[in-house]
């Protein structure tokens, strides 16, 4: 984090180790060509993440019928609403990550990450991250909370998470 207030940071892999001071010296001249790219694309920029829940998932009602024909008729229906809620729902999220890509320099998505390992409330279906010039950092919080503002009624919320170092746009995929 201290590093970011000063500048460009490109982060290394998770568990990079080098044996010596010597190894790092030798990575660096290596390197050197892709890291200088790689500070150019994110300096004065800052990673943002943006989750986005589904909270307000309706729980269909016990299917009871008179006949076999009819619950299984009932299971079926329940089944394809279910289906159609899950397509407005993704596709309310695919509308509100192109909304805030249009505020960043650069954005991509992840997995939607799984509840029992996150703990998070509701199920997540947008897990997005984006490259933001720091100078408009608030812009694109105010985004995110106005787009949160009026997806909540749908049973949306929205979380925006960072600045952090440029995690998604300094690989070679860039």
């Amino acid at each position: 984090a201290r590093a970011l207030e000063l500048g460009g940071v490109v982060p290394f892999r998770l568990c990079t180790i080098y044996d010596d001071a010597d190894h790092v010296r030798e990575m660096l001249e290596g390197e050197r060509a892709s890291l200088r790219a790689a500070l150019d694309r994110v300096r004065g920029m800052a990673e943002w993440g943006v989750k986005g829940y589904l909270t307000d998932v309706p729980a269909p009602e016990p299917a009871t019928a008179a006949s076999g024909t009819a619950w299984l008729e009932r299971k079926r229906e329940d089944r394809a609403a279910a289906e159609r809620a899950q397509e407005v729902a993704e596709h309310r999220m695919a509308t509100i990550h192109a909304r805030l890509a249009e505020h960043a320099a650069a954005a991509t998505l992840s997995r939607p990450q799984d509840r029992r390992l996150s703990g998070h409330e509701g199920e997540m279906l947008l897990n997005a991250s984006y490259l933001v010039e720091k100078a408009r950092a608030a812009d694109f919080g105010a985004v995110v909370e106005a787009l949160g503002r009026e997806h909540e009624p749908h049973g949306v919320r929205l979380e925006l998470t960072g600045p952090w170092a440029a995690y998604h746009f300094v690989g070679s995929e860039g």
